[in-house]
């Protein structure tokens, strides 16, 4: 009995002997402490037996360095068992790529975590003595360059970035630069090519950048550098590290000259404007839409810089504005950005429309100029006449007669004994009205029967829905809603009288469509004649506004 006890007691103390050991700590190591202000420094980050998340806190570091790249956090975990007991051991790790901001003697502050807290450490930054560079430069060399040293504001500045380096050679090439008061467009992922500089051959990866800065001032391009790794001919060689930077480049960016009247400030190597029609020679009606195509294109501005033309409102026509198509040409040379502009004009009365000039200042940051596009003022006869209200009730036959009757003057027999005529029975039924007994009816309310035009517009109309002919659709489904509410000047109007949301968004589409690019062919009217024949079963509703119904004409 005993020594069954005692086994249970000795595998008691083993397990208790097998706990868990783990002290927290926090080391932070450098590869050097010396070096020259174009090698770069690895610095490790290293915590162990401690949960961590988030990132270390580099804040102190970037005063004195530039963070070229951080890896981590890397995690490792190790389980050993030594004198029966089992230690449990995990630490997590950043890499940093530093580079020296400034030569002397630079402290690397202690990093904190929780309690723990590592040693300050310092580095001394020397010159790259030219031996140092030469050297460097058998295997790997950057530059970079500018088209200009002074710009004006928003202007364009050409900004390339060359690496040359020999074989052997792997690393990242920079990435694209960044600035708080500047756009930055890349203008060509890269070019390859290889070259000869100081008697060695160098392939080289290039890239260019479009920088538009956007304050007037100083403004600075820091060096760029590479980082990579040269690894020897032999197959296990030692692999070194190496390193080398660029030249940095102060830009003036002047501001917008005093001499500058325009309106929006538009600095460009070129600018143009053109027009062009849906058809070669624009013919205007009225109620029949007309595209206008307006096109700018500007050199070495960015597309984002770039404002629409205004004031494009004609006496006499509604205006319909799409909106526009923007686009951009990159190529070594800069940026040219295209703004296409659809202009949907729709005549609403006869006669002379007068299509005013459209001016557009901007500054020509090569001669240094002020210069303004112009496309010039037109004028257009519109032909045609929208009929009244009251007579698209009427038969197409009963027009003429219409129209004789109001030619019939006042003194003319005729008349007079239609007068007399109408006078009598207007007297008659008022008599026998007042002579009638009251009497009680039941409460029944009728419906007009429509007139045979007023049907046959709206039999047209869906027709033309079903055969998706959206230029004729957009003039009778206004045509056919001044019959049901006499007060609307347009098709959206139309939308909020009827209060039906859906009908509204039929006609924006169609509109839109009508007045673009896009062919009229890809419309499809089968949704807008299913809305419209339910509007049409729906009189008493059709005839009273809309209960939000706005004032599109305010005073």
């Amino acid at each position: 009995m005993m020594p069954r006890i005692g086994k249970i007691i000795t595998c008691l103390i083993v397990s208790l002997c097998l706990t868990e050991i783990a002290m927290a700590s926090l080391s932070v190591t450098v590869n050097r402490t010396q070096l020259s202000d174009a090698d770069v420094l690895r610095l490790v980050i290293k915590i162990e037996n401690a949960s961590v998340s988030g990132q270390p806190n580099l804040t102190a570091l970037t005063q004195d360095f530039e963070v070229l790249g951080m890896s981590g956090p890397n995690t490792e975990t190790k389980i050993s068992i030594t004198n029966g007991q089992r230690i449990n051991q995990s630490s997590t790790s950043w890499e940093l790529q530093l580079r020296p901001r400034r030569v002397g003697t630079i402290t690397i502050p202690g990093f904190s975590f929780g309690a723990e807290r590592s040693n300050p450490i310092v580095i001394t930054v020397v010159p790259q003595t030219q031996a140092m560079k030469q050297r460097m430069d058998q295997y790997v060399l950057l530059e970079t360059s500018v088209n200009a040293t002074e710009t004006y504001v928003q202007g364009q500045l050409i900004y390339t970035v060359r690496l040359f380096y020999v074989e052997n050679i792997s690393g990242n090439f920079p990435a694209p630069p960044v600035f708080e008061n500047a756009i930055v467009e890349t203008l060509e992922d890269e070019r390859r090519y290889d070259t000869i500089q100081n008697g060695r051959r160098y392939y080289v990866l290039e890239k260019s950048y479009a920088i538009f800065p956007q304050r007037s001032g100083k403004f600075s391009i820091p060096r760029e550098s590479f980082t990579g790794v040269r690894s020897g001919n032999r197959l296990f060689s030692a692999r070194e590290q190496i390193g080398t930077s660029s030249e940095s480049h102060e830009i003036t960016v002047l501001p917008k000259p005093d001499s500058y009247s325009g309106g929006d400030w538009l600095p460009a190597k070129a600018l143009r404007i053109t027009e062009s029609w849906n058809s070669e020679v624009p013919v205007f009606k009225v109620g029949e839409p007309v595209n206008r195509i307006l096109t700018l294109v500007v050199d070495g501005l960015a597309v984002s810089l770039i404002p629409l033309p205004t004031d494009l409102e004609i006496d006499g026509a509604k205006i319909y504005e799409d909106p526009a198509i923007e686009s951009q040409s990159l190529t070594q040379d800069g940026i040219i950005s295209t703004k296409v502009i659809t202009i949907g004009i729709v005549p609403t009365k006869p006669g002379i429309i007068i299509i005013p000039e459209i001016r557009i200042p901007w500054w020509n940051t090569t001669s240094n100029t002020a210069e303004v596009a112009v496309i010039e003022a037109q004028s257009f006869e519109v032909s045609g006449e929208i009929a009244p209200v009251s007579q698209l009730s009427l038969p197409v036959e009963n027009l003429t007669q219409t129209k004789q009757t109001v030619l019939i003057t006042p003194t003319s027999p005729f008349w007079k004994i239609v007068a007399a005529i109408t006078t009598i029975l207007w007297l008659g039924t008022t008599i026998l009205w007042w002579r009638k007994p009251s009497r009680k009816t039941k409460d029944i309310e009728t419906k007009p029967e429509p007139s045979v035009s007023d049907t046959k517009l709206f039999k047209s109309l869906i027709k033309a829905c079903q055969d998706n002919r959206g230029d004729i659709v957009l003039n009778k489904l206004f045509r056919w809603g001044k019959t049901r509410y006499p007060s609307i000047k347009s098709n959206a109007e139309l939308a909020i009288q009827s209060g039906n949301s859906q009908l509204k968004d039929e006609i924006v589409q169609l509109e839109t469509l009508l007045y673009s690019k896009e062919e009229a062919q890809s419309w499809r009217g089968q949704e807008l004649a299913v809305l419209l024949t339910d509007l049409e079963k729906n009189k008493d509703r059709a005839n009273k506004p809309a209960a939000l119904a706005v004032n599109l004409n305010p005073a």
